[in-house]
């Protein structure tokens, strides 16, 4: 067990699940193709975004598998009720079922942890939010209010700037590949074409 402390100052509780990953059949679950995400919110002139509290931990875990997640702290031996990270099928698991709780209303995308939400006019927009927000209050989804971005002109998405007058580069994206070290491996040099490859079509080379 590792006690990881969290930018808010919080803590998060992190176990390394390696032996268990290793007989662990990982859930596979697309995840929304980037340009089709921009494309969709690309549309829009009034946006929010919607941040999941403690997403996994929304997840609640079969009795089963609670006792696969067992795992020894210095005060006793526990088990998580809900799903924890580490496990590879974590983030695919969580994303299927947002995605299912929220497929069939418009205006919606859906990436990692968090919640697109775009309208033409204000009202669309407003709409939306609305029937986004009963759906989650249904299926008992809660949100972290503070990371949420409510009603806003622009929004970043993925190393881009998205607004009424279109999509763009985010200048911190632009800053992050210019001040980027020289590679001196192979993890670098995947890290870097991931970042240049996310901008290439704002480049006129």
């Amino acid at each position: 067990m590792v006690v990881v402390l969290k930018a808010n100052q919080k803590v998060r509780i992190c176990v390394d699940y390696t032996e268990l990953n290793k007989v662990v059949r990982r859930e596979v679950h697309p995840m929304a193709h980037v340009e089709s995400s921009l494309a969709k919110l690309g549309n829009g002139n009034f946006f929010t975004v919607l941040d999941a509290n403690s997403g996994f931990y929304q997840i609640p875990l079969s009795p089963k598998a609670k006792l696969l997640t067992t795992f020894l702290s210095p005060f006793s031996r526990f088990a998580f009720n809900r799903l924890p990270f580490g496990l590879p099928s974590s983030l695919e698991l969580y994303c299927k079922i947002v995605s299912q709780v929220l497929e069939d209303l418009d205006g919606v995308v859906c990436h990692m942890d968090d919640v697109y939400i775009w309208g033409k006019s204000r009202e669309e927009h407003d709409s939306r939010v609305r029937a986004v927000l009963a759906r989650m209050v249904d299926t008992g989804m809660t949100l972290n209010v503070e990371k949420c971005k409510f009603s806003r002109s622009s929004i970043k998405f993925l190393g881009h700037v998205i607004s009424s007058s279109g999509i763009r580069a985010n200048p911190e994206a632009i800053q992050g590949i210019e001040s980027f070290a020289t590679p001196t491996c192979v993890k670098d040099v995947r890290s870097f074409l991931g970042m240049a490859n996310q901008l290439s079509k704002f480049s006129s080379r």
